[in-house]
């Protein structure tokens, strides 16, 4: 097909926003086939323009949730629980005790993700939402004056943090131990810019990671920290937000790039699992 034919040929998905510029749902097309690359591109558009996309009743096995995060990049495969068989697919659940957390994920690496897919595997009937916010707009929303004290700074990220979320109170706690000193001698702590360009859409966006996150590069402990938290209780302001309710295979994908999220933990002692993919990313992270 030419790229006149391309350009003209009708749409294979369709997305409804959730909100103008935060989240999506895109409906029209079954993930248990492989994507075309039509498909792959308006997903990944779509995804660019809302930051977060949504997909009800895809039943997907294993095998087809790595192929999915296949059709956008290498795979980023995770072992701190990861599902058997399957290194790429990261299971959460009640026994770990990230939930209740503003984070983005894999930000400890040099180069951390680009994109994430998380699959409901079994969803309580009430409760147990997932909550993004927008890097861009809480970038765009600050004042020129906190702009300007912010454009040069870097923030220090830190994979032993990962042991202090998901270790802590776990079932699986002295089994994880060892998981945690691997990954930390293995990934010393890094700096990232606190304002990055995307570099995709060249916007500006706050790069921030409250769970990882220990200090500004270069600046007094406590000066440092009162910044962070001036800036995180920003950054998660309800017009930057939006809030999903899962359902049994639903999907969520979202760009690690621009957003943060925090999936809440109000389910009690119902059962409650999700399933990860990570896509690789490609760029260490720049202003």
């Amino acid at each position: 097909m030419s790229a006149i034919a391309q350009a003209l040929a009708p749409a294979t998905i369709q997305v409804a926003p959730y909100t103008p510029r935060l989240g999506a749902e895109i409906s029209g097309i079954d993930l248990r086939q492989p994507l075309g690359p039509q498909s792959r591109d308006e997903i990944w558009a779509a995804l660019m323009r809302y930051k977060v996309v949504f997909f009800r009743d895809q039943d997907i096995t294993h095998p087809q949730h790595v192929a999915l995060a296949e059709s956008f990049g290498a795979i980023e495969p995770y072992s701190m629980h990861a599902v058997k068989d399957y290194p790429q697919i990261s299971a959460l659940d009640a026994a770990y005790t990230a939930a209740n957390l503003w984070h983005t994920d894999g930000t400890w690496r040099v180069v951390p993700p680009k994109a994430a897919i998380l699959r409901g595997a079994v969803i309580p009937p009430l409760g147990g939402d997932t909550i993004w916010c927008d890097g861009e707009q809480a970038y765009a929303g600050l004042p020129e004056d906190v702009k300007g004290e912010i454009d040069e700074l870097y923030a220090i990220h830190d994979g032993a943090k990962v042991g202090r979320n998901y270790v802590k109170g776990s079932v699986r706690e002295e089994d994880l131990k060892d998981k945690v000193r691997q990954l930390r001698r293995q990934n010393p702590a890094v700096c990232h810019p606190i304002v990055r360009t995307h570099p995709e859409t060249g916007k500006l966006v706050l790069f921030l990671n409250p769970a990882l996150v220990t200090g500004v590069m270069g600046m007094d402990w406590d000066k440092g920290n009162a910044l962070l938290e001036r800036l995180h209780a920003h950054y998660i302001r309800p017009e930057y937000c939006i809030r999903f309710k899962w359902r049994t295979n639903s999907i969520a994908m979202w760009d690690e790039r621009c957003t943060l999220h925090y999936g809440v933990s109000d389910y009690g002692a119902t059962p409650r699992r999700v399933e990860r993919v990570l896509v690789a990313g490609t760029e260490i992270p720049y202003r």
